[in-house]
């Protein structure tokens, strides 16, 4: 009777921690797409404004913000050097003497909020720890499924 108990509870810790790990693996995972998938939205609409060679003199314009590319806000050139970096996107400032209407300095400082926002995004490990710890109770439960299945099976095949 102690080896089927001792049997029963190597499958059910097993099932616990295996459960635990993968997920953990799998939240883990998916904080981490969700993160890059934002931050590669951010640099698509970055790179529709800094186009690469483009001469900026004072006859020609370049936009300083752009809409996002999913049409979920205003994306500019502060916000790209923020987030990304000045070797990747160099500052632009405004021509002195430019006045800005107060839409678009509301524009601009929403779109470095929201920069800063991408900007500080991290895999919070706490989430996934607390649905590892969810998910594992459900692995002890099938380790010990598993186990009953395989004592029927070995019932079975040995009589």
């Amino acid at each position: 009777m102690r080896k089927l108990a001792r049997e029963a509870v190597i499958f059910m810790l097993l099932g616990l921690v295996l459960s635990a790990v993968g997920g953990f693996a799998f939240d883990y995972n998916d904080q981490r797409k969700d993160i890059q998938t934002q931050r590669a939205t951010l640099k698509k609409s970055c790179d529709s404004i800094y186009v690469p060679g483009l001469q900026v003199d004072s006859q020609s314009w370049v936009p300083m913000g752009i809409s996002n590319a999913n049409g979920s806000g205003y994306v500019s050139a502060a916000e790209c050097t923020l987030v990304f970096g000045a070797s990747t996107y160099p500052a632009r400032h405004y021509d002195a003497g430019t006045t800005l209407s107060s839409q678009s300095a509301q524009d601009d400082a929403e779109a470095l909020a929201e920069g800063k926002r991408i900007l500080g995004l991290k895999v919070n490990y706490g989430q996934s720890a607390e649905i590892a710890a969810f998910i594992s109770t459900w692995g002890f439960l099938g380790g010990l499924c598993a186990w009953l299945f395989y004592r029927l099976v070995r019932f079975a095949i040995t009589g």
